[in-house]
């Protein structure tokens, strides 16, 4: 518990409590991340944005640790072997974890940074793979392709979005003429992670 204290004479001082407290601390923390960038956010587990913790997840997606601060390295993942990341690659702000107070056991793993609006390691797996695929579909036509995957897109950057509904249909209907089992993992990709996403 740290402690503000005012000088009162040349030999002695006061402790500050209430408003004042508050708001030095508050001035010697901003200080603290200004001078030290997320270093200092890393140390006390905390995301800068004061309402969640930092997470630790796996290039691949497995989610390490969601709910404070990470002792030494972040290592490898123990499901898979891929390396742990903390932070995004793009512009090196931190992952949000769980949110304060919150069951930890709900946390869903973010799929696009919320800072540079760039997807994270898994999720361009996920998109790489569904493109591939799609690529290598001869019985669409290049357009065709372009249209599944850019609806695709939009359904996986947004699960909950107003036009989701109706870009399912659209990727469901333009699958129709896609090899079987094209059809069969982009369908099983888009439900799975739709359904990820929209844990409470």
């Amino acid at each position: 518990m740290f402690s503000v204290k005012e000088p009162v004479d040349f030999n002695g001082e006061n402790e500050v409590d209430g408003g004042v407290k508050s708001l030095v601390l508050e001035a010697v923390r901003k200080e603290l991340e200004s001078s030290y960038g997320p270093d200092v956010n890393r140390m006390e587990g905390r995301h800068p944005d004061g309402e969640h913790a930092i997470a630790v997840i796996c290039q691949k997606g497995h989610v390490t640790r969601n709910d404070g601060p990470q002792t030494g390295p972040l290592g490898y993942c123990q499901k898979c072997g891929a390396e742990n990341i903390d932070e995004c690659h793009h512009c090196r702000a931190l992952i949000p974890g769980v949110e304060n107070f919150r069951d930890t056991s709900r946390f869903v793993a973010p799929q696009f940074c919320a800072k540079c609006g760039k997807p994270y390691p898994w999720m361009v797996d996920r998109l790489q793979t569904a493109r591939r695929l799609l690529d290598q579909d001869k019985k669409l036509s290049l357009e065709e392709r372009e249209t599944l995957w850019d609806d695709l897109q939009y359904v996986m950057s947004d699960p909950r979005a107003d036009l989701v509904p109706a870009k399912k249909k659209l990727i469901q209907i333009g699958l129709e003429k896609a090899t079987p089992a094209i059809r069969e993992f982009v369908l099983d990709l888009m439900a799975k992670f739709a359904a990820e996403m929209s844990k409470p």
